[in-house]
């Protein structure tokens, strides 16, 4: 009776029916507690709940607005696992001659069938889609958290294998003014260019601080920096979050469980010991970017300001090899901040 498996699990009347159940069955079952009444005619068994419970209530509210609904806006962003706290949305998008009553969802003539895909056997609007109608709900910040998570790659230690291809999707999209969002997300795509994404929420949050204080240009998100340091031999790569390339100035956000974990502690302080001796590295708890965030990039922007006036340590070279690969020599021998050409 229940769908099962990876598909929600909602019955309507008419599976109960089937099976034999007459309207005063099905109301006893209901003050039993042995089924939840999601919608009218639609229901769930008891002892589901978190995120089971929220699928099976989205599936079924899906399944009511009738053919071509589909969850959009932030119940698709939570099913696409896009970065925000998005809790519980039931948020359904369907056609103009859909059953969606007032105020359950959204009516739209522009929901084509290519616009919508499956995820969790729950019928939702594609990324592409999900991303242009967030803009209708949320500020522009946390559309941005969104973005970002859909542009990352899977593989936190190649930064450089991003979705481009999703970036060119949403570009080549053409404006719609009746599809409402897309002039946000428009602006946002304009404002981030084509540079790689951030590779977490708290990079997000702490990159919308420093723009605030104006460093978004000076500041480059994970490039590839190598380090020699002639003087003791030792040679070290990293993909720093963030670096002020002329300054040798790298911030790192450390999440917990990227970050948390002795071993991993150790892999830092090792990688940050061998690259001292030419860079500036500061890391900061990814809870104290979300809690004081603001704060922190005025710590920043001072001390971006100093170096800029000092320089970096003495007898180190910078050499931009590439547009996000550097290399930082230190050598007594060689005078400080020598740029060679890319």
């Amino acid at each position: 009776m229940f769908e099962t498996k990876m598909q929600p699990k909602f019955a309507t009347r008419r599976a109960f029916e089937v099976e034999g159940w007459g309207p005063g069955a099905i109301r006893r079952a209901v003050r039993r507690g042995d089924v939840i009444r999601i919608s009218k005619g639609r229901f769930h068994p008891a002892g589901i709940e978190g995120r089971d419970l929220w699928i099976s209530t989205l599936a079924a509210r899906c399944h009511q607005a009738g053919s071509g609904a589909a969850a959009s806006h932030r119940s698709a962003a939570r099913l696409h696992g896009l970065d925000g706290d998005w809790g519980d949305p039931v948020d359904i998008m369907a056609g103009p001659n859909s059953q969606l009553r007032k105020g359950e969802g959204f009516r739209t003539r522009t929901l084509l069938p290519e616009h919508v895909t499956s995820v969790s056997g729950v019928p939702c609007t594609t990324l592409v889609r999900t991303l242009i109608d967030l803009g209708r709900l949320v500020d522009p910040s946390r559309l941005e958290m969104a973005l970002e998570s859909a542009l990352r790659g899977f593989d936190p230690a190649s930064p450089d294998d991003w979705n481009e291809g999703l970036l060119g999707a949403l570009n080549a999209w053409p404006l719609r003014p009746r599809v409402l969002g897309h002039a946000q997300l428009r602006s946002l795509l304009a404002l981030r260019g084509s540079v790689r994404p951030t590779g977490s929420a708290a990079e997000t949050r702490f990159f919308q601080c420093l723009r605030r204080l104006g460093l978004e240009e000076s500041v480059q998100r994970q490039p590839l920096v190598h380090v020699e340091d002639r003087v003791t031999g030792k040679k070290s790569s990293m993909w720093p979050d963030f670096l002020f390339p002329e300054i040798g100035f790298v911030i790192e956000v450390d999440g917990e469980i990227a970050h948390g974990k002795p071993a991993q502690r150790l892999r830092d302080d090792r990688r940050d010991n061998n690259a001292g001796a030419a860079l500036r590295v500061v890391r900061f708890p990814a809870s104290e970017v979300f809690r004081r965030g603001d704060a922190l990039a005025r710590e920043v922007a001072l001390e971006v300001a100093a170096r800029r006036v000092g320089g970096m340590a003495a007898g180190v070279r910078w050499i931009q090899t590439k547009p996000l690969t550097h290399r930082y020599v230190r050598d007594r021998k060689t005078p400080v901040n020598e740029q060679a050409a890319s």
